[in-house]
């Protein structure tokens, strides 16, 4: 009987140590995978999503190099790094938002621009708002630039109210939202 238990003391020990050594492995395999690289004509386009939405981004900056340009250029490493890095790549992101009040639906334009993940522009623009929604709007793009401008994308904190208005602060704030999510 005594024997028994020091079998089954020691296999656990044994299982115990295979575990340990597989997650190290694992852990160790995730560390050195590659990011996706794109090759498109003779362009590289490394650590950039490509999606289809209503979205439209203008001055993309991501990480694009020409093959034949080889002087000059930081190493790989560094490039890749620096683009992963990132949040969200620079440009200006452009997008609608249909949200509805009381008397109906309205529709509004939202622009961010980001440069290395600080916002260095916002503004939101009614289309053919109602008075009533003007105001609001004209309220919220006067406050934009003290709440969201010079700060990092990733860690803008909007309140539930800019200038009153909760429906155009709830579209902008999900704006800012799905640029992350999807750059």
């Amino acid at each position: 009987m005594e024997l028994g238990k020091k079998d089954t003391k020691i296999g656990k020990f044994i299982f115990m140590v295979l575990c340990i050594f597989m997650s190290f492995s694992v852990f160790i395999a995730g560390c050195s995978s590659q990011p996706e690289v794109i090759k498109v004509g003779g362009d590289v386009i490394t650590g950039q999503a490509v999606s289809e939405d209503s979205s439209t981004q203008t001055d993309n900056s991501a990480v694009v190099e020409d093959e034949n340009k080889s002087k000059d250029k930081k190493p790989e490493q560094q490039v890749m790094q620096e683009s992963l890095s990132k949040v969200i790549a620079d440009g200006t992101y452009t997008n609608k938002a249909t949200y509805q009040y009381h008397s109906g639906n309205e529709t509004i334009e939202i622009k961010v621009s980001v440069k290395d993940d600080i916002v260095t522009g916002a503004s939101v623009t009614g289309i053919n708002p109602h008075k009533v929604s003007a105001k609001f709007i004209s309220g919220v793009n006067a406050e934009l630039p003290n709440l969201v401008v010079g700060k990092k994308i990733n860690e803008i904190n909007l309140p539930k109210q800019i200038s009153g208005s909760s429906l155009t602060t709830a579209a902008f704030k999900k704006q800012i939202d799905d640029l992350i999510e999807k750059y």
